[in-house]
């Protein structure tokens, strides 16, 4: 396959475009939910609830962990829900900005390289993106920022001004987003590479734009190294020192499989007996359908454009320097973490699967469809099936609270995301042990504590978190009482 013509990216959009976007951002509508925040979530809405922008500056200085590798993101979080409130829907709907932008430089991207427009939809349906739509953090901004890039680099002359002012503004603004998205600038540099062995390209003019960004650059990779290098405890974390264990959960959700087998709570968790046989059966349709789609498009490969390569060059070290950094740094990755690449492996995707679907053999294209229908099958039930949400704090506080004749209240699990239910309780290592609260803190309490507290005599809820950070003595295999409720990775004990 050629590269096209500038002027087939150059017309306007035409209403075909417009009907594609238009059914994109009604799906995208319908991925931003009302559903519980989670951690994560319940860390935005920490800042959030600052009465101003110095106390929530000072939220965000303090915080020491990953929350200060988002600056730009809390800033517009902040902004946002000035005008929107701090409902879960309400903090989650500023993805709908992005994903919009996101849907429509799909679309554009996919015009330029004379991709059926209609495969946007992908971009969109592919399960990782619904998910993260529905959640307050920042991974659908650097999913936007990431395809802006892709387009870029892709589509547009790398030596013009505009491409490369374009490319700092994306690269600062997903840089001061999330840490991570630094390592996009490897796709920058394996272009730049082959642009000087060309010999086309123009030094002064990108030393120029690097050396106006770099003091932005400069202050803001000193900013996260010092947050980073200060003890935050994403690094040295045991849940992410196996490089395989990164690579494998990455390539489990980017290969669409996230929807149709094991949840990432029991993935994380290997809660292997929740996997059913309509799971076993979805996921050998896929692997056998990426097996059979993969033979297609060797047969059917061609010589590859020259920026096709420097796609899929840029984009390996881009992951090989990421698993590097997790090997080093014995931090803990998932898929959200290089969501950036996700527009990328789609085009890259579409790219080869193109000769296929036209090359007329049906054993050739079965393939390439199933892998389609089954990744969309994926990405609809991720949206939508409850098996597939996150911790569902919402439920159990709701629950626990809503019990009569409870004395005492102990919870595992996240106190300021509780907090935004309305749980407020006391960390169990600050309380007055002769009068203690009525709703206490109990993450990772030590059996005999427990014990203590339960000896007391009160009709007593305790909620607990199937997760080793919160309940590393194993109470949800020990604890028991005359009625149990279960909401995914929570359980409401009466006692």
């Amino acid at each position: 396959m050629e590269e096209s013509g500038e002027t087939a990216g150059g017309r306007g959009v035409g209403s075909r475009e417009w009907l594609i976007f238009g059914i994109g951002f009604l799906l995208l509508l319908g991925f931003v939910r009302t559903g519980s925040i989670w951690i994560d979530e319940g860390q935005t809405w920490n800042l959030l609830r600052a009465g101003s922008w110095g106390e929530m500056f000072d939220i965000f200085r303090n915080s020491g962990n990953a929350v200060c590798g988002m600056p730009l993101f809390f800033g517009l979080e902040y902004l946002w829900s000035r005008f929107t409130g701090d409902g879960a829907w309400a903090m989650r709907s500023l993805n709908l900005v992005f994903g919009g932008v996101y849907l429509f430089a799909a679309i554009r991207l996919l015009r330029h390289w004379r991709i059926p427009v209609g495969f946007a939809l992908l971009f969109i349906l592919h399960p990782i993106f619904p998910y993260y739509m529905n959640e307050a953090r920042p991974y659908i901004m650097l999913a936007t920022y990431g395809i802006l890039i892709l387009w870029l680099l892709s589509s547009f002359d790398f030596n013009s001004k505009r491409t490369i002012l374009c490319f700092h503004l994306a690269f600062a603004a997903g840089f001061a987003s999330h840490v991570l998205f630094g390592f996009i600038g490897v796709l920058y540099a394996a272009f730049a590479l082959q642009s000087i062995l060309r010999r086309e390209f123009c030094w002064r003019r990108h030393l120029a734009f690097a050396g106006v960004f770099a003091l932005l650059y400069i202050p803001l990779a000193g900013f996260y190294l010092r947050i980073f290098t200060g003890g935050a405890p994403e690094l040295n974390n045991e849940l992410g020192s196996s490089p395989l264990k990164s690579l494998t959960q990455m390539a489990y959700s980017f290969t669409g499989f996230s929807g149709l087998g094991l949840s990432r709570n029991d993935l994380r968790g290997c809660e292997w007996s929740h996997f059913t046989p309509v799971m076993g059966i979805l996921c050998a349709a896929l692997v056998s359908a990426w097996a059979a789609l993969l033979v297609a498009m060797w047969r059917c490969r061609e010589r590859l454009p020259l920026k096709i390569r420097g796609l899929l060059g840029g984009g390996g070290l881009a992951m090989l320097l990421i698993l590097a950094f997790s090997f080093l740094g014995k931090a803990r990755f998932w898929e959200r973490h290089i969501i950036w690449l996700l527009p990328v492996f789609i085009f890259l995707f579409l790219f080869f699967l193109l000769p296929v679907l036209r090359s007329g053999k049906r054993w050739l294209w079965i393939p390439g469809a199933a892998v389609i229908l089954l990744t969309v099958l994926s990405g609809l039930r991720t949206a939508y099936l409850p098996y597939y949400e996150k911790d569902n704090y919402a439920a159990a506080a709701r629950l626990a609270l809503s019990l009569p004749e409870r004395e005492l209240l102990l919870y595992q699990g996240d106190r300021i995301t509780f907090e935004y239910y309305g749980l407020f309780g006391e960390q169990y290592e600050k309380i007055d042990r002769e009068n203690p609260p009525a709703v206490i803190q109990i993450s990772n309490i030590r059996p005999e504590d427990l014990t203590e507290l339960l000896n007391r005599g009160q009709k007593t809820v305790v909620i607990l978190k199937n997760k080793p950070e919160f309940d590393r003595h194993h109470l949800w295999d020990t604890l028991k009482g005359k009625r149990e409720h279960r909401f995914n990775v929570f359980k409401v004990i009466e006692l």
